[in-house]
This record gives C-alpha cells, sequence and structure tokens, in this order.
C-alpha cells in the first residue's frame, strides 16, 4: 500500500508539473492588441512570424513572436523586469531555426536559437561561464554553417562556427592565432572578414569553404601595422572594400581572393591625403559611393573595378563643398541616394551611373530646406523611406510604381521618426513613435492601411 502511495502521489507531482510548465507556455502567448511594449527592434522575417526584441514593463528587454494569421504575440524569453540591457539581437535564420545573442541574467550574453516558439527558445551553449558572457556577434550564413564571432574565457573574441544539424559550436580550426574577426562577408564562394594578427596587424583573410583553414589574402600595410580594411561590399565577384597601405590615404580596394588580385582600384585623391570612400553599395556587378577627390568635395562615384572605370558620376554640387552624398541604396537596377546641389536642400536623387541619368527625384521640402531621406529601403515592389515633408518631422514615404511620383504613409505629423522598414511577404513592418514619444511596430498592410501592434499608450514607458 505505501508503495502505490508514493507511486500515485509521484504520478500527481508529475501531472502537476506537466500542468504548470503549460500553463507557463499558454501565457507567454497574448492578443497582439493587450501587450503594452515599446522600442522593438531586430526586426526578423521568419516563416510566418516576424521576430523582434521590445520593452515592456513587466518582461524588461525580451524577445518576442508576433503571427499575424491568430493576431497573437509570444514572448519568447524569460521576463527580465527593469533589465535595459543584453538585448537578444544578431538574429539570424540557419538550419531552420534563428540563432542570436541573448543574456538571461545568469549567464551573460551567449548564443541562443529559437524556433519560435517559448518552448522552443533556450541557450545553445555557454561558451563563457559566469555572468560576463561570450557576447557572440557577426552573425553570417556560409556553406551549409553558422559562423560568428565569440570569446571563451576571459581571451579576446575569435571565430567559431556551428554546423548543420550540430549541437555545439566550434572554434574555427586554424583561426586561434586571429584575434576581433569581424565584417563577414560572403563573394561567390569564398567569406571574407577581418581580423588581427599579431604579425602583419588587421588584415583581408578568407576561407575558401567551411572547413578549410583561413588564409591572409594580402598585407596591405607590410608589417605589423594595420591596413584596416572597412566596409566590405560584394558587387559581382569582387570584393570592394577601403583600406590604407600606408603610402596612400584610405582609398577604394578590391580583391578576387589571391594576393594578386587585391590591390587598390584608384587612387582618388592622389597621395597620402585620403579620398575616404563611404556609403559603399552594389547595383548590379557596379559599385556605388561616395568620396572626395580632393577638389570637388564628397560627390558620387561609380567603380566597375578598373581604374579607368572608376569615375565620378557628377558634381552634383560645384566646388569644393561637395553635395553630401549618403546613404546609397539599391532599387530597380539604379542607385538612390540623399544629396544636394546647393540650390535644393538635401533630397532624394537617383543615377544610373551616368551625369545624363543622375537626377532629382523629389523635392519634398521645396527650396533649400531639406527632407533628409534616410532609411531607403526596397519593399515589396516599391521604394520606402523616410524624410521631412512640409509638417518638419521625419515620416514614411513611398515610391510610386511610376519612379517620380511620393506618397506619405499616414497622416501628416503621425510616424514621426521611421526606422527598420522590413519587407514582410506582402506587408511592411517598421517602427515609428506614437503620440507619446513611444518607439512602436507598425504595420503597413497590402491594401495600404496601418496597424499598430499593441494598445495606445498614454505615456513614455520609459
Amino acid at each position: 500500500m505505501t508503495r502505490l502511495c508514493h507511486f500515485f502521489s509521484s504520478a500527481v507531482s508529475v501531472l502537476i508539473a506537466l500542468l504548470a510548465a503549460l500553463c507557463t507556455v499558454q501565457a507567454h502567448a497574448q492578443k497582439a492588441e493587450t501587450v503594452a511594449f515599446a522600442e522593438p527592434r531586430e526586426l526578423t522575417v521568419y516563416g510566418e512570424l516576424l521576430l523582434f526584441n521590445a520593452f515592456s514593463r513587466d518582461s524588461g528587454q525580451a524577445l518576442w513572436a508576433l503571427d499575424p494569421a491568430r493576431d497573437q504575440l509570444t514572448q519568447l524569453t524569460r521576463p527580465r523586469a527593469g533589465f535595459r540591457g543584453g538585448a537578444p539581437n544578431g538574429m539570424t535564420v540557419f538550419d531552420g531555426l534563428v540563432f542570436f545573442s541573448a543574456d538571461d541574467g545568469h549567464s551573460g550574453a551567449e548564443l541562443w536559437r529559437t524556433d519560435g516558439t517559448a518552448e522552443g527558445t533556450r541557450l545553445v551553449k555557454d561558451l563563457h561561464p559566469g555572468p560576463e558572457g561570450s557576447v557572440p556577434v557577426f552573425f553570417k550564413v556560409f556553406d551549409k554553417t553558422l559562423f560568428f564571432v565569440a570569446r571563451e574565457g576571459a581571451g579576446p573574441h575569435r571565430l567559431w562556427k556551428l554546423s548543420s544539424g550540430n549541437a555545439e559550436p566550434v572554434l574555427v580550426a586554424g583561426a586561434e592565432a586571429l584575434i576581433n574577426p569581424r565584417q563577414l562577408t560572403i563573394v561567390g564562394s569564398r567569406l571574407f572578414f577581418t581580423a588581427t594578427d599579431k604579425t602583419t596587424g588587421h588584415e583581408l583573410w578568407a576561407l575558401d569553404a567551411a572547413g578549410s583553414t583561413p588564409r591572409l589574402v594580402k598585407d596591405i600595410r607590410r608589417g605589423s601595422e594595420d591596413g584596416m580594411p572597412q566596409q566590405l561590399t560584394q558587387a559581382g565577384d569582387l570584393l570592394f572594400f577601403v583600406a590604407t597601405d600606408g603610402q596612400h590615404g584610405w582609398e577604394l580596394w578590391k580583391s578576387d581572393g589571391t594576393e594578386a588580385g587585391t590591390r587598390m582600384v584608384k587612387d582618388i585623391r592622389p597621395g597620402f591625403d585620403a579620398s575616404r570612400p563611404s556609403h559603399l553599395c552594389a547595383v548590379g556587378s557596379r559599385l556605388f559611393f561616395s568620396a572626395n577627390d580632393g577638389r570637388r568635395g564628397f560627390e558620387p562615384w561609380v567603380s566597375d573595378g578598373t581604374e579607368e572605370g572608376t569615375q565620378m558620376v557628377k558634381d552634383l554640387r560645384p566646388g569644393p563643398g561637395g553635395s553630401g552624398v549618403s546613404f546609397i541604396t539599391a532599387y530597380g537596377g539604379l542607385a538612390y541616394f540623399a544629396a544636394t546641389d546647393g540650390t535644393h536642400g538635401i533630397e532624394l536623387w537617383r543615377s544610373d551611373g551616368t551625369a545624363a541619368g543622375t537626377q532629382l527625384v523629389t523635392d519634398l521640402f521645396a527650396g533649400a530646406d531639406s527632407s533628409a531621406p534616410y532609411a531607403m529601403t526596397p519593399v515589396v515592389d516599391r521604394l520606402m523611406w523616410a524624410a521631412n515633408g512640409d509638417a518638419g518631422l521625419p515620416t514614411p514615404w513611398v515610391l510610386g510604381t511610376d519612379g517620380h511620383t511620393p506618397y506619405r504613409v499616414g497622416l501628416p505629423g503621425t510616424l514621426v521618426q521611421p526606422s527598420r522598414f522590413t519587407p514582410w511577404g506582402k506587408r511592411v513592418a517598421f517602427v515609428a513613435q506614437d503620440t507619446a514619444q513611444n518607439d512602436r511596430l507598425w504595420l503597413l498592410q497590402p491594401d495600404g492601411s496601418i496597424r499598430r501592434i499593441g494598445p495606445e499608450l498614454s505615456e513614455k514607458l520609459r
């Protein structure tokens, strides 16, 4: 009888535990309209779900999943009320899951994974035991393998990988001596990155396959000083970047993955002075960028990877002041960017790479005042961006299918300070402020209507 009672007692305990666990999981799922959250970041499309991290007073900073079919929000990571740091970030889809960095309050920032459910969200491995964490960053999927940068113990950040189907990540073989790798960039069948080696300094490295050993592509600035390659950008079958060899200033370089094929494209500002290329953007196989030749200020340039094919597109603002080209974005085979010609303010321009084909798209803030466009993003079959309209506050805009007519999303003065435009099927998810100046999550629906996710807030959440 004693054994029988013990059996039933144990069974009841297990059943109670299972019911409690089930209730806990179900408690994470709530109707989207009831969850008061703000500051959504890391918007990531995962199948039919939208994942993001956000702050709420009940849960602190947490990872959420939005299911529009059920109008449901599910909290994927445990509540950490009042916690402001260690927000889930770096979300990357790999092997049917989403991997990211998160801090549970005990292990520090470590590698996590989720299948979009609360019960399927868990720590992958505590690479750096203790509260400091391994702080994984720079996630990149290459050759059916997830690469990222993290530290083990108190040492520097190094290159790690997680192969498809494997449970735990491992250090990349042969990368033990490489410190602080970053800028992981895929070009064709290679993974390029930059890293510091005590002999060559911070230079360009590559992996030819997931299982290969990292190799130095070129010691751009000979010896232990840094060539410091920056802004790694793929265009066609070439890698473009900005670097200095110690004899020239910061100029445009390219690489085909070989030492001989890694060289400066053009000394745009001759000598040790730097043209400082920036806002590198691939449009087809060509590269658009901003640079200063020392005479005309920062203007739009284009390159096909050859010296003769690297030219200023147009001197938009004649004289040394420059047009201040920025936010270059590829859309419809053209480069869209923000710039000023000195007559109009900073407005939206586009270019096909020729002077004749470079023109002002729209003067939203008429005259010398600036609409200051930013966050240009191709969405569905349109271009979306943020700019100051006649109300003088940044709001969302969309370029009509005719390529010329812009129209505002929402009413004047609403959806202020928009950012993070994220195509999601036929929807567009984005972040913008509500009337209480909280950053909120909004959806631009296929019919053109706007929906806020979560209830109206009458005060600032934090």
